[in-house]
This record gives structure tokens, C-alpha cells and sequence, in this order.
């Protein structure tokens, strides 16, 4: 959400008014808050009326628009008015990335240009109104670059990874390596990391003063999976295996959930995932660092850009990873 607001507007709201969940009061929020200065206000446990404009936005985008869409569920309320040939699940025809861009044009395109009664103007009036009054506050924009995709990934658990001098910095169970790492300056080290939540593949360090890409010693083996599926695959394979330690490392479970049949968590989940990584890349909001080319035609990143793997000991002399 921090992302879609900076890619349209250019600037993060100086409020945030939240409910309660556990991810507004996570760690990796309230570090967005003192890098970005903004203010949070939490609405108070059940008093419903703190969130009346929300809701009542919800009620707006039901009634005008998911209300009248080929397969919603409205009808379902009275069940004895449910025939086979109006039962919405017969008549279900939006993909995500269709519903996504329809809602956007409702939104930006109807909506906000019809009067609001309570405004007396169209909310784009408003806003345009508001943005002569108190001026367009140009420090207050926010570049939507790498550095921001990067800031707003998710925290490694405790915010930060010892480098280690032959592997480098440990994460998810695997190691992670960048080239920098080779420095004995950096050695024992403790450095700021963030994974991307699009692909696990590659994490961000802070060195020398800029966020570097670190690749994972089982960059061929994860393939391009995002932490919601490593978690859903971690809960299967726990379900399935009693595994023989507490923590196995991310390329082990994946390794471990193609051993067993993964249809019964991938068809619900992978599907959901194609659809959210494919809306979130074309809009600039998916993987960071796109994948490396392959047959020689695909776009992507120059493989010979990737830092190097790490040197692994191999019968008391060092050798390279394939």
C-alpha cells in the first residue's frame, strides 16, 4: 500500500489512521514511520464510529460498483432466490488484474469527479483546492526509485545479519553473498538487511552506505518464490513430516515439498500468487531486481552483474559453486 500511494502520488500521507491489527504495530511499520515521518493514529478498541469514513467508503465501493458485477454475491443473502442460472459461481469471470484496473477506474475516474454531497464539489476538486491552499510541499515528495522498493521490503527477524567471512550473512537458513563481503573490514560485522518479499533469492544489505543485493548460495534451486509461499510451504511440510530439526533452511523445505505432492497447498495458493505477482510487476511494485536472462533472449539482469557465489571449501581447497 505504502508503495501504490508513492507511485501515484509522490508522497506519503502525514496520518495514518489505523485499527489494531498486529501488522500496524510490527516492527517493520513502525520503522517505515520514523524514515518516512509520519504520524500514527490507532483507532480505539470497539468504538466503530473512529473508523466511520472507511466504512463508509467500503459501504460506497459495494453499493455503486461490486454490487453490480457479473457473479457478486449479493443474491446470495436470500437463498431461496438462488437458481442455477443466476448462482454467482456459475457467473464468476473477473480475474484479479481485471477487477484490480476496473475498481482503479471507478475509483479515479468515476468517483472522484462526481459531486460529494458532504464536499459540494468532486473529491479531485477538493484535493486540487487543498493543494493551493497549503501549497505542494515539495519536501515532502517521495522518489519512487530502487532505494524506496527497497526500503519499504520487510525487515530480516532482529533488523540485522553477522557477515561471516566465507559464506556471508545468514538468512531464511541459507547464506547470502555479495562480493563485499570478501573485505576483512566486514568480517563479524553486524549489517542491516531486508528481504524481498517477491523473491527470496536475493536480500539487500547496508554497506558502505548504500543497500547492495546479496544473492542466496541456492539461487537455482528456491526459483523466483515469494515469503508467502515459503510460508504456506513451511506449514505443509511441518503438517506432512516430522522434521528432524526445528529450523530447516528455505531451499530444504522447498526441496522437502516437492518430495511430497504439492498440489494440495500450490493449486490454491500458486494461482493467487501468479496473479498478485503479475498485477504488482506490471505496476512497478513486484521483484526489485528482475530475473536473470535465460536461452539468451529473455529481458532481465546481465548474470555477470550478480555478485559472485561465495567460495566453498571443498577437500581442503577452494572451489566455486556452478
Amino acid at each position: 500500500v505504502l508503495r501504490d500511494m508513492v507511485r501515484r502520488h509522490g508522497r506519503l500521507p502525514g496520518t495514518f489512521v489505523l485499527d489494531n491489527g498486529r501488522e500496524f504495530h510490527c516492527r517493520d511499520f513502525l520503522w517505515q514511520k520514523k524514515a518516512y515521518s509520519f504520524d500514527i493514529r490507532y483507532r480505539p478498541a470497539a468504538k466503530a464510529r473512529f473508523g466511520s469514513v472507511m466504512e463508509r467508503m467500503f459501504g460506497v465501493t459495494n453499493q455503486e460498483f461490486i454490487h453490480n458485477l457479473d457473479g457478486n454475491t449479493k443474491i446470495t443473502r436470500h437463498v431461496r432466490s438462488v437458481v442455477k442460472s443466476v448462482n454467482p459461481k456459475n457467473l464468476a469471470e473477473w480475474s484479479l488484474e481485471w477487477l484490480y484496473f476496473a475498481l482503479e477506474y471507478w475509483a479515479t475516474e468515476i468517483y472522484d469527479t462526481q459531486e460529494h454531497a458532504a464536499l459540494g464539489m468532486s473529491p479531485r476538486q477538493a484535493m486540487e483546492a487543498g493543494m493551493k491552499t497549503s501549497g505542494q510541499r515539495v519536501n515532502r515528495l517521495v522518489r519512487y526509485d530502487r532505494t524506496f522498493l527497497i526500503m519499504t521490503c520487510p525487515m530480516a527477524e532482529g533488523g540485522t545479519r553477522k557477515v561471516s567471512k566465507a559464506r556471508g550473512v545468514k538468512l531464511l537458513g541459507d547464506y547470502y553473498w555479495n562480493e563485499a563481503f570478501r573485505r576483512p573490514a566486514l568480517w563479524g560485522a553486524d549489517v542491516e538487511v531486508k528481504i524481498d518479499p517477491w523473491d527470496i533469492r536475493v536480500c539487500y544489505a547496508w554497506i558502505d552506505g548504500e543497500w547492495q543485493i546479496c544473492i542466496s548460495q541456492h539461487y537455482s534451486q528456491l526459483g523466483q518464490l515469494a515469503l508467502t509461499e515459503l510460508k504456506a510451504c513451511t506449514v505443509e511440510v511441518r503438517r506432512k513430516k516430522s522434521l528432524s530439526h526445528k529450523s530447516p533452511s528455505a531451499h530444504e523445505l522447498v526441496e522437502w515439498a516437492k518430495a511430497f505432492d504439492p498440489a494440495n497447498f500450490k493449486d490454491a495458493l500458486a494461482m493467487r500468487m501468479a496473479a498478485m505477482r503479475a498485477l504488482n510487476e506490471g505496476l512497478g511494485m513486484g521483484v526489485i531486481t528482475p530475473q536473470p536472462p535465460q536461452n539468451g533472449g529473455l529481458p532481465g539482469i546481465n548474470p555477470a552483474a550478480l555478485p559472485h557465489t561465495p567460495p566453498v571449501r571443498l577437500g581442503g581447497r577452494f572451489s566455486k559453486h556452478s
